[in-house]
C-alpha cells in the first residue's frame, strides 16, 4: 500500500480519492476507499483538451478485456466517465483500467484500488487521511474534499455533519463556523490546540438507498512567521555630541516583519543629497530569525560644519499608507569636567595625606615654631587674671628611668612612701615628663604608678651621649622635652615673661 503524500489529503471513511501523483506522473495511481461507503473514480489521463474533442472513455477490470458494465442498478459500473463502487467491498481492491480513445489515439492508465477498514474503535484509518496544513494566528479552513459527485436528485449537497478525533460538539468553539455554501470549517485565529483529526460525514442517497459518505482530515497547525508593526530602532528622537569638522556616520534602522521597507533621511524638508552635495545615503536590509527584518539607511557627513548643528535630521518610513518619522540632532560636547573633578580629588586627598605625614615627622618643631613665633598680645587685666592659671599649668615632674632592676626596688618604696604626692600630682593635673636613659623593654616590675605614667603619657628616650653638641637645644631629645614642657607667653603690656 502506499503512503499518500502532503499534496494527497486523504480520509478514513474515504468514498472518492485523488490520486497520489499527478495523471503524467504515477504509473500506478492509487485510490483508497472505506469498505461499506460508495466512491466513483475519475480517469486521471482525461485533460481539458479531450474534454472539448471526441473520444470513448471505457472501464476494464485489469487483465479483462471485457468491459464493466454502464447499467446503473449494478454495483460496480461506469457512468459519465467515472468507475463506480456503490458501495465497495473488500473484494473490490485491486487493479482497473481506464482506456480513452480518440479519432487519432488511444491512451491507457491502470488504478489501483485499496478498500480499507477503519482501525478498531476509531471512526478513521490512521494511514487513510487527507493532511492538511494551517498557520497559527491566522484564519483557516477544515476542508471536507471530493463531494462534487455526491449530490442529491436536485444538484444540492447534502447536510454534512462534523467531529474531532470522532466526538461531536467542538464547533461550540466561537472560533470555528462552517463555511457558508462550502464543505468546510472556518477557523477564527488558529491556535495549536486546534490540530487533530476531523471527520465530515454525509448521506448519500442512490437508487433509494442511502450511503454513509465521510472524509478524514489530519489538521496540522504551523507557527506562522511573527508580523511585527514596524518600528524604528534608531533614532529615538536623540541627540549626539559630535566635534565640528569631524567626520560622522548615522543610521537609520526599522525591524518589521515585512520586507522591502525603505527609510530614507531628510533635513529641512528635503532630501539629504539635495541639500547638501557632501552628504552621502546607502540602504540596506537584512533577514533575522522569526521572519524578522531589518531595513537600514545609513547617513554619512563628511565633515562637520556649523550648520549642521541647526537643524534636525529625520529618518523617514511609509507603511500601510502612513509615515512614521524619528529625529536625530547634533550638539557640540560637553566639556568634560568628571576628569578635572576625579584628578582634583585625588590630588586634595594626596595633598590631605601628605600634609599628615609632615605633621607626624615635624609635629614637634612646627610646635616649638609656633610657640616661638606666635606670641598674642594679652591687656594688663588678662595677664593678672591668668597668672595663677599659668603659674599651675607650667608645673612639670620629670622622672628618669635607668635599665637597672635593683633600683626598682628602691623607686617602688619610694611610691609607696610619697604615694599621697604621687596622687596629689595626677589629681591636681600636673603634667609628668618621663625619661628614659636607655631601652627599658620590660616595665612589668615597675611601680603602678611608673606604669600608670608611662600608659598615659609615654617616655622620651635618651640618645645622645654627654658630649658638647649633645646639650645642644635643637637635638631631638631636648626638643622633645621642651613640647613636652609649657609654651612661653609674653606679655605686651606686663613686662615679665611667664616660664616654668
Amino acid at each position: 500500500m502506499h503512503k499518500m503524500t502532503s499534496t494527497f489529503l486523504l480520509i478514513g471513511h474515504l468514498i472518492l480519492l485523488t490520486p497520489l501523483f499527478s495523471a503524467e506522473e504515477c504509473v500506478i495511481c492509487n485510490y483508497f476507499v472505506l469498505v461499506g461507503e460508495p466512491t466513483a473514480i475519475s480517469c486521471p489521463i482525461i485533460t481539458l483538451p479531450m474534454l472539448h474533442s471526441d473520444y470513448n472513455l471505457t472501464w476494464y477490470k485489469n487483465g479483462s478485456n471485457t468491459p464493466i458494465t454502464t447499467e446503473r442498478r449494478a454495483r460496480i459500473h461506469q457512468r459519465k466517465g467515472l468507475l463506480w463502487f456503490i458501495p465497495a467491498t473488500l473484494e473490490d481492491s485491486g487493479l482497473y483500467e481506464c482506456e480513452v480513445r480518440s479519432l487519432n489515439r488511444s491512451k491507457q492508465k491502470i488504478i489501483n484500488l485499496k478498500v480499507f477498514k477503519n482501525d478498531n474503535d476509531m471512526c478513521f484509518n490512521g494511514e487513510m487521511k487527507y493532511d492538511q496544513i494551517v498557520k497559527s494566528a491566522n484564519s483557516g479552513k477544515i476542508i471536507c474534499p471530493d463531494l462534487e459527485n455526491f449530490k442529491d436528485e436536485d444538484n444540492i449537497n447534502p447536510e454534512i455533519h462534523w467531529y474531532k478525533e470522532c466526538k461531536s460538539g467542538f464547533l461550540e468553539d466561537k472560533r470555528l463556523v462552517l463555511a457558508e455554501g462550502e464543505n468546510a470549517i472556518l477557523i477564527l485565529n488558529v491556535t495549536v490546540q486546534d490540530k487533530g483529526n476531523y471527520t465530515c460525514r454525509m448521506v448519500y442517497t442512490y437508487m433509494g438507498k442511502q450511503y454513509n459518505v465521510s472524509r478524514t482530515m489530519n489538521l496540522e497547525v504551523k507557527e506562522s512567521p511573527l508580523k511585527m508593526r514596524p518600528e524604528f530602532i534608531y533614532p529615538n528622537n536623540n541627540t549626539i555630541e559630535v566635534e565640528l569638522g569631524s567626520h560622522v556616520v548615522m543610521e537609520c534602522n526599522v525591524s518589521s516583519g515585512v520586507y522591502g521597507l525603505l527609510p530614507y533621511w531628510q533635513v529641512n524638508d528635503e532630501d539629504v543629497d539635495s541639500f547638501d552635495s557632501t552628504y552621502r545615503e546607502q540602504f540596506y536590509e537584512e533577514g533575522l530569525p522569526h521572519g524578522i527584518a531589518v531595513s537600514g539607511t545609513k547617513f554619512n557627513i563628511s565633515e562637520v560644519k556649523l550648520k549642521d548643528y541647526a537643524y534636525k535630521f529625520f529618518c523617514h518610513f511609509i507603511y500601510d499608507s502612513q509615515e512614521f518619522t524619528s529625529y536625530i540632532k547634533l550638539e557640540h560636547p560637553v566639556q568634560n569636567i568628571q576628569g578635572y573633578l576625579i584628578g582634583g580629588g585625588f590630588s586634595l586627598i594626596f595633598l590631605l595625606f601628605l600634609i599628615l605625614i609632615i605633621y607626624k615627622i615635624f609635629k614637634i618643631d612646627i610646635v616649638l615654631w609656633y610657640r616661638s613665633s606666635c606670641h598674642p598680645l594679652l591687656g594688663e587685666k588678662a595677664v593678672i587674671s591668668i597668672t595663677d592659671e599659668k603659674i599651675h599649668q607650667s608645673r612639670r615632674v620629670i622622672i628618669i628611668l635607668v635599665p637597672e632592676p635593683s633600683c626598682y626596688g628602691i623607686l617602688e618604696d619610694a611610691s609607696e612612701k610619697h604615694l599621697a604626692v604621687y596622687n596629689a600630682l595626677i589629681q591636681d593635673g600636673i603634667k609628668i615628663i618621663l625619661i628614659e636613659l636607655e631601652k627599658i623593654e620590660d616595665y612589668a616590675n615597675m611601680p603602678e604608678s611608673i606604669k600608670y605614667v608611662k600608659q598615659k603619657y609615654g617616655a622620651i628616650r635618651w640618645k645622645g651621649d654627654f658630649s658638647e653638641r649633645s646639650h645642644s637645644a635643637s637635638t631631638r631629645f631636648w626638643k622633645k622635652v621642651r613640647y613636652h614642657m609649657p609654651s612661653r607667653k609674653q606679655g605686651s603690656s606686663s613686662g615679665f615673661h611667664l616660664s616654668p
